[in-house]
């Protein structure tokens, strides 16, 4: 799960974090074409609500971890990355619980978003978007995915993003409200 935070207001956040305002609006939701649970298109209005620009760090979680004392998240096992929650801070949290990032959202002073705001949000406005730049397909370019550098069997050989496993917040271009990374 990458994390991410809503807020109804533009206060003052324990994280400090940037949040752009996502105007209230109406959109198509779901998919015809996706999986069952996508189906069947429907429109949705939601309200107006602020959302992290970028998903929650490692360097983050662990200052709630710090604060808190809650257990850190387990590290994946990569061999190239072998301490990835402490020694890569700028790379997204990872292995992190619904029930956890609940909890550093409340710490925060935020919660978690809707399916029906993540959604909106991803898709910058746009109806029925595939990605949250539009419908173009990644090509290596627009979002960190299975390519020719991971171990996957299913990877895409014909494009490298040059990132294995995760990328830093923020290596790519923000959809079309200034958010990032949430391909």
């Amino acid at each position: 799960m990458i994390m991410r935070m809503v807020a109804a207001k533009a206060t003052e956040r324990k994280d400090g974090k940037e949040m752009p305002l996502i105007r209230e609006g109406e959109f198509l939701m779901g998919s015809e074409a996706g999986y069952g649970e996508e189906k069947p298109v429907h429109k949705v209005k939601v309200k107006s609500f602020y959302m992290d620009k970028y998903p929650v760090t490692n360097g983050e979680y662990k200052r709630f971890c710090d604060e808190t004392g809650t257990k850190y998240p387990e590290n994946p096992c990569w061999d190239e990355m072998p301490d990835y929650f402490k020694d890569y801070p700028e790379y997204p949290v990872i292995n992190v619980s619904w029930e956890q990032a609940k909890a550093y959202a409340k710490w925060a002073g935020k919660r978690l978003p809707t399916e029906e705001e993540w959604e909106y949000a991803a898709c910058g406005g746009v109806d029925q978007c595939l990605y949250p730049w539009g419908n173009d397909e990644p090509k290596g370019s627009k979002a960190n995915y299975a390519d020719r550098n991971t171990d996957y069997a299913w990877r895409d050989f014909h494009f490298s993003t040059g990132y294995k496993y995760t990328s830093p917040v923020g290596s790519f271009e923000p959809n079309p409200y200034g958010l990032f990374d949430m391909a």
